[in-house]
């Protein structure tokens, strides 16, 4: 966490959390409101403010909760009565991390698209879109940072893609420490001869 503290504290979080709110209080919104009123006409720069201030905000949302993951990996409860056990625990939160870090990208793009008003529609915001953008392609180090974000994560993106469109985490040791626990449970017998194992 101690990094995600630093993130909001950037500068550039600062001011754009700073100037939003200052939109914000000129039309009377509450501030981080998903409704912005009709009565509410934005001039140009006053709509790229408050579009720049949701995208970091949910972008800083995605990552304070990958930060979360690692945490719930290790606080599973033993002294509490729960229908899961520490191998659904822990399955759970790795395959969750796994899905939430592939995402960081598609956030990254987003705010990418925000930041330099590129205008995309949010369902239009993909890796060669951005890359290739005239405002992108003149910035050699917005898409050196941007090709390392994805270059990081990439290792993970075919688990991810098998987790949301195929099947489970297919890992042998994740597999060995969930047998322990259905054997522990009692179940690990009768689901072997079923043939769920």
């Amino acid at each position: 966490m101690e990094n995600f503290a630093k993130l909001l504290q950037s500068p550039f979080v600062q001011t754009v959390f700073d100037d939003a709110s200052k939109v914000w209080k000129k039309f009377n919104v509450e501030p981080g409101s998903f409704e912005w009123p009709e009565s509410a006409p934005l001039l140009e720069s006053q709509f790229y403010v408050q579009r720049l201030g949701f995208h970091v905000s949910h972008a800083l949302t995605w990552f304070k909760q990958l930060d979360l993951a690692i945490e719930f990996l290790s606080n599973y409860e033993y002294s509490k009565k729960q229908s899961s056990n520490r191998a659904d625990h822990l399955i759970y939160n790795v395959e969750n991390y796994l899905i939430r870090l592939n995402s960081v990208y598609d956030r990254t793009l987003q705010l990418t698209n925000s930041t330099f008003h590129l205008c995309l529609g949010e369902d239009h915001v993909r890796h060669a879109i951005i890359l290739n953008n005239y405002k992108i392609a003149h910035r050699p180090a917005v898409q050196a940072a941007l090709r390392a974000i994805k270059k990081k994560i990439e290792p993970s993106a075919q688990a991810r893609h098998e987790l949301v469109h195929k099947h489970s985490l297919l890992d042998e040791d994740l597999r060995k420490v969930e047998m322990l626990y259905l054997n522990d449970d009692g179940l690990g017998d009768t689901a072997e001869k079923k043939g769920a194992i």
